[in-house]
């Protein structure tokens, strides 16, 4: 985990969420751990939107 946690201190791409997550999920399946499905879900601060999934 101290891998995962670093290469998202340092090394993680900045271009958006949608980018981040994928290589978030491909980093967690690298060293073998089964993942089969993913989800994340965000609050956000905005008058009119509650959340984004």
């Amino acid at each position: 985990m101290e891998d995962i946690a670093r290469w998202l201190a340092n090394g993680a791409p900045h271009n958006g969420v949608k980018e981040l997550f994928a290589a978030f999920c491909l980093q967690i399946v690298r060293p073998g751990m089964p993942v089969g499905r993913a989800s994340l879900g965000l609050e956000l601060l905005h008058p009119e939107v509650s959340g984004w999934q």
